[in-house]
């Protein structure tokens, strides 16, 4: 499976910058993905720092999103889905499941969201090609990777897209 990811990425990870930190990079700075406005959203912080930049987007359903975004001349877009439940037994079968199913949860959160049905769809049909903390190709020069972290009352999938 060879899907053409990049430009979803690249459109919503980092608009054009205008100043000189930025002008040798070839992405601009990093920008907010997710809009506060959204009914789905209860709070949305979002902090950039040059090349850096973090957003934190707690949705009604309870989950918690942690995006993290850096890059100058690539891109690594790393997504903490947190779920306040902890499972310690989950498998990578199920890891995938619910990265699949988190990524179409953003894709219906609006028209500009529904590239992230992309995602969902390519981590169901990487399956069990798609293994914890190994990355996985999806063509174009873009790689994801799948983790996860369970404790302290949540768990957290984590999914790593890198251009």
């Amino acid at each position: 499976m060879k899907v053409i990811f990049l430009s979803p990425i690249v459109l919503l990870l980092f608009a054009c910058g205008g100043n000189s930190s930025t002008e040798k990079c070839t992405y601009g700075q990093p920008v907010a993905i997710f809009d506060e406005s959204l009914v789905q959203v209860v709070t949305h912080e979002f902090e950039a720092k040059g090349q850096n930049a973090q957003e934190q987007v707690v949705f009604q359903n309870g989950m918690n999103l942690e995006v993290i975004q850096d890059g100058c001349h690539s891109i690594l877009q790393e997504f903490r889905f947190t779920l306040p439940i902890e499972s310690k037994q989950q498998s990578e079968a199920e890891c995938r499941d619910l990265a699949a199913k988190h990524f179409h949860f953003l894709a219906d959160l609006g028209d500009q969201y529904q590239q992230y049905h992309q995602y969902g769809r390519a981590i169901e049909e990487l399956g069990a090609e798609l293994r914890l903390a190994q990355a996985a190709s999806l063509g174009q020069g873009l790689s994801i990777k799948l983790d996860r972290i369970s404790g302290g009352g949540q768990s957290t999938i984590i999914v790593e897209l890198k251009q």
